[in-house]
């Protein structure tokens, strides 16, 4: 074989791997838009009133994805996504816990006061 021929049978191969190594991350837009209707669930959760900070974290991550998006940084859109996602579960977590929290606090009160009407206990 001489060395021309060599040549056209090792570009093949040699392109092919030069194009699957340059591979871009694909657009996360679809994980970007998951995270932000997250945080709009959080907001619909009260997140605002019972875990602001953790509802300020999702709602920051998500705008330095959409910016991260636009400068065409996948990776980086897609780590800013997921970690806002995080956020944003965490923040309804919390918010829920807090309103189950009020509520159970609710009831004792309303326990204690019955408790003490039974036993004639009132002043």
């Amino acid at each position: 074989m001489t060395f021309s021929r060599l040549k056209i049978h090792l570009a093949g191969p040699v392109l092919s791997l030069c194009l699957v190594a340059c591979a871009s991350t694909p657009m996360p837009t679809g994980d970007v838009d998951r995270s932000s209707m997250l945080v709009q669930g959080a907001l619909a959760a009260e997140a605002e009133i019972y875990a602001p900070v953790e509802l300020q974290f999702a709602q920051d991550r998500v705008a330095q994805a959409r910016e991260a998006l636009a400068a065409g940084n996948n990776k980086l859109a897609a780590r800013l996504a997921a970690q806002a996602e995080a956020d944003a579960e965490l923040a309804m977590a919390r918010a829920r816990v807090a309103r189950l929290r009020s509520a159970a606090d609710a009831q004792a009160a309303e326990n204690a006061k019955l408790r003490a009407e039974l036993l004639g206990e009132t002043p």
